[in-house]
């Protein structure tokens, strides 16, 4: 992939960010599409694109959209956070859950994905799995407004 390119299908996907922010979605739409045509292995252009396909009810473009975003990028934490959230707004728990927890497995820390994990398994009934994914959002983060978030859960 050359520099150009990828510098070219971040402009797209810029410029879809704008135009969703507006509202327009089909232009959003065109450039998100754009710019996983021209740079299929950038992850973040398959995110927001599937971040539209979930807010305009296609959920199932959107999962394979989030899908090609981790693929391509596997530590790319906020791609399986974003599927976890689909699927929990779909109703399919066990899907959520799977979803998180490899968003909690990756490297690169992301702590709302903590903090859904926990939230969801404690919903779905799975309290000591839950305490224990708080307990590790606690140790992972410093911020004081999302601590006071865990806290809120986690009874240690």
């Amino acid at each position: 992939m050359k520099f150009m390119d990828k510098k070219k299908a971040k402009q797209l996907m810029d410029d879809g960010l704008a135009y969703q922010d507006k509202g327009n979605m089909f232009e959003a739409e065109k450039n998100y599409l754009a710019a996983t045509k021209i740079c299929p292995s950038f992850g973040e252009a398959h995110l927001r694109y599937g971040d539209l396909l979930g807010q305009t009810d296609r959920p199932n473009a959107a999962v394979t959209e989030y899908t090609l975003a981790f693929e391509n990028q596997p530590e790319f934490a906020e791609a399986m956070t974003a599927l976890g959230d689909l699927y929990s707004k779909n109703n399919e728990g066990e899907k959520a859950i799977e979803a998180y927890t490899k968003a909690v497995n990756c490297k690169k820390m992301y702590i709302f994905a903590y903090i859904n994990l926990g939230t969801h398994l404690m919903n779905n009934g799975q309290f000591g799995e839950a305490q224990d994914t708080f307990k590790k959002a606690l140790e992972k983060t410093t911020d004081p407004d999302l601590r006071k978030q865990i806290e809120k859960y986690y009874r240690g």
